[in-house]
C-alpha cells in the first residue's frame, strides 16, 4: 500500500502489550491490512507527500560524500530503509552497498532519472 492511501479502521487490537494494531480497509484498492498505530495518521490531518517510501529503489542524483570523502557515485542505486520527517527538507535513510546514509530528498532520483 502506498503511503497517503486513505483507509477506514475496521477493528483494533493490542500487540505484545506495547503497540496497538488497526485492521484498515482501503476501499479504493479493496484491500484489508493490519497497520501499526505509528504508521497511521488521521484522515483529517494535513498530508505532506514525500517522493519515496520504504522499500523504493532510488539513485543518487549527485555524488554523496562523508567528511569530503566520496562514498556514493552519481547514479548509484540504493534502497530506501526509512523516511525522516519533521525537519526540512525531508530526508531518507538509504542503503547503498551495505552502508546506511541519511540523504536529503533533493539528492535522490528514481533509478534511471539521474539529474545533471
Amino acid at each position: 500500500m502506498r503511503k497517503g492511501s486513505l483507509g477506514y479502521i475496521k477493528e483494533w487490537r493490542g500487540y505484545r502489550r506495547e503497540e496497538t494494531v488497526y485492521r484498515v480497509h482501503f476501499a479504493e484498492e479493496d484491500c484489508l491490512l493490519d497497520c501499526p498505530e505509528r504508521a497511521l495518521i488521521s484522515g483529517s490531518s494535513p498530508w505532506i507527500d514525500g517522493e519515496f517510501q520504504y522499500g523504493d529503489w532510488v539513485s543518487a542524483a549527485m555524488p554523496l560524500a562523508i567528511a569530503g570523502r566520496p562514498v556514493v557515485r552519481a547514479g548509484q542505486v540504493g534502497r530506501v530503509m526509512d523516511e525522516i520527517r519533521g525537519g526540512q527538507p525531508t530526508a531518507y535513510v538509504v542503503l547503498f552497498d551495505g552502508r546506511l546514509l541519511r540523504v536529503p530528498e533533493a539528492a535522490l532520483a528514481a533509478p534511471g532519472n539521474r539529474e545533471s
